[in-house]
């Protein structure tokens, strides 16, 4: 569940597993992304989890750092089986 009592949304969980993957593979804490960012830790594990959606301004500039495009936190999305609950 989300903050606002709803079921976090399949999407918005599979691109923050994209997110931590691409993260992890960089070598990178969240503290760091976060700093890159101009936030906070806590915002990157919550966008992580799926459960704070990020928007395509963000989502851009997540991509920049991470040096991946955006299209990568999507691919396989159609094709997978994933679930909210497999993090």
């Amino acid at each position: 569940m989300n903050d606002n009592g709803r079921p976090r949304n399949r999407v918005d969980s599979y691109v923050g597993h994209r997110l931590c993957t691409q993260r992890l593979s960089r070598s990178l804490s969240r503290e760091q992304l976060a700093e890159r960012l101009h936030t906070h830790g806590p915002m990157i594990q919550r966008y992580e989890n799926g459960l704070e959606r990020i928007s395509a301004s963000r989502l851009y500039e997540i991509g920049k750092i991470l040096d991946v495009p955006v299209a990568y936190f999507f691919d396989g999305y159609a094709e997978s089986e994933f679930r909210p609950g497999d993090l």
